[in-house]
């Protein structure tokens, strides 16, 4: 098959949506023809490359709705018998969606619904999202929760088909070391994702607290810590590739508080180095919640948590292997 992946963004650009597209599409291109086209080009970033087997193609896009003058031809490629979009939080992916002249639509919304400023807008794009999605053969969700959300939100009806993980390099590194317990965070600094609130509960266990991602929340996040008893405890390590492997693993416990998930990709990798992990109940991480070594509490409540999380047994392999959801998704382009 020729298969089309179309998406916001793309690695070294970091994200779940990033890391999902990147690794299917790795997978898929060992049997089949794969090109991505993605609208995060910037600066002198070639137009296209190869990223191994995989095409790709960047677009310069408007932020931070990436939207794109060659959004509506991503999807009108005659050469794809499938063309597959992701998240519908993103104006290139939908209006190529709705451009879309293949044999096979797909749509991976990786959808969390809106909240806060965004929930202003909602009214106006919901109607683009769900033409989109509705043109869609097939709809995928990554979680139960995702799932009943298209179904509440958008009247979609969509099947699930998760997240993988890569197991292949688990175990391989030395753990990290900072001389204390430390608490991991891994994500966008994204005014979501409540940073503020993993800061307090580290402050106030006397654990350090190592925080790996980049986003606008940066520079207010530093101040916050200064501010806040973290000045010489919380560490903003930037993006991360070569030691992320081993900071799961030395990590006493990971602190998720996000409100707004579809699936939560780092509480798996977490989980798959042994890590136990606390995580917002009320958002797509309630997914998780029936996987041993994990504990729900809200953003302001996580220290209590804590403690049961570290005496917890953890699952260490609570999601199937990219490969295995590859296979998965070449059912459905069927």
């Amino acid at each position: 098959m020729n298969i089309h992946q179309v998406t916001h963004r793309y690695p070294p650009r970091t994200g779940g949506v990033e890391s999902h597209v990147h690794a299917v599409s790795h997978e898929l291109a060992d049997r089949h023809m794969v090109t991505v086209r993605t609208a995060d080009r910037a600066g002198d970033e070639p137009r296209f490359e190869w990223d191994g087997k995989v095409k790709l193609y960047r677009r310069r896009s408007l932020p931070p709705w990436h939207l794109s003058p060659m959004s509506l031809m991503d999807g009108r490629s005659g050469l794809a018998d499938v063309v597959h979009c992701h998240n519908a939080h993103s104006l290139h992916p939908v209006l190529a969606a709705l451009a879309a002249d293949c044999e096979r639509l797909v749509f991976s919304p990786h959808y969390h619904g809106f909240e806060g400023r965004t929930k202003l807008i909602f009214g106006p794009y919901r109607i683009l999202i769900r033409r989109a999605l509705r043109k869609a053969d097939r709809v995928i969700a990554v979680s139960e929760h995702e799932r009943d959300l298209l179904s509440d939100d958008l009247g979609v009806d969509a099947e699930v088909v998760p997240h993988g993980l890569d197991y292949s390099g688990v175990g391989s590194g030395r753990p990290v070391e900072t001389g204390n317990d430390f608490a991991l965070f891994v994500g966008r600094l994204v005014p979501h994702k409540n940073v503020e609130a993993v800061i307090d509960t580290a402050v106030g266990k006397g654990m350090d607290l190592v925080v790996v991602g980049e986003g606008p929340e940066l520079p207010g996040l530093v101040r916050y810590a200064d501010e806040n008893g973290g000045s010489d405890t919380v560490f903003f390590a930037g993006r991360v590739d070569d030691e992320l492997d081993e900071m799961y693993a030395g990590a006493s416990v990971l602190l998720n508080p996000s409100s707004e998930e579809a699936f939560g990709m780092v509480v798996g990798e977490a989980l798959a180095r042994g890590t136990p992990c606390v995580v917002n109940p009320e958002s797509g991480l309630s997914r998780w919640l029936d996987t041993d070594g994990v504990v729900g509490a809200a953003p302001e409540e996580m220290g209590a948590a804590v403690d049961e999380a570290v005496e917890s047994d953890v699952d260490e392999r609570p999601l199937p292997s990219w490969s295995e959801v590859a296979g998965r998704l070449e059912e459905v382009y069927r």
